[in-house]
């Protein structure tokens, strides 16, 4: 291991700096997911934690709509095989296009308790 000597303290703060990683834009980041991406990524530009939640509804009813449901419905209790399915697929969904959303935010999104999502988290598909 060899010892570096510095004269000044801006020649430290200066090998400091070469040796960080390097903060990365919020446009290089939106960049780099949306490639790899479904084509949703326009509802996460949105900043505010109020309307984080609205873009995760707006996500997941254009999920329901895709299969077929909507939002409602998937709020709804009704417990049929499909509509299950397409809950818990819409639900693994979300959460994965929003990784901030904890399990409480979600169960706001769907009208459901946070063990609930959970649960269905846990036993869902996964992409």
């Amino acid at each position: 291991m060899s010892v570096q000597f510095f004269t000044t303290y801006a020649e430290y703060e200066r090998t400091l700096k070469r040796s960080r990683p390097r903060r990365r834009r919020p446009a290089e980041i939106a960049a780099k997911l949306s490639r790899n991406e479904p084509p949703h990524r326009d509802v996460l530009r949105i900043a505010t934690p109020r309307t984080r939640l609205e873009a995760a509804e707006v996500f997941a009813d254009q999920f329901a709509r895709e299969r077929g449901s909507s939002l409602e419905e998937l709020r709804g209790h009704r417990r049929c095989e499909p509509a299950r399915t397409i809950r818990r697929d819409c639900i693994n969904a979300t959460a994965n296009q929003f990784i901030w959303a904890s399990p409480t935010d979600l169960g706001r999104v769907f009208h459901r308790d946070r063990t609930t999502i959970m649960y269905a988290l846990r036993n869902g598909r996964r992409p």
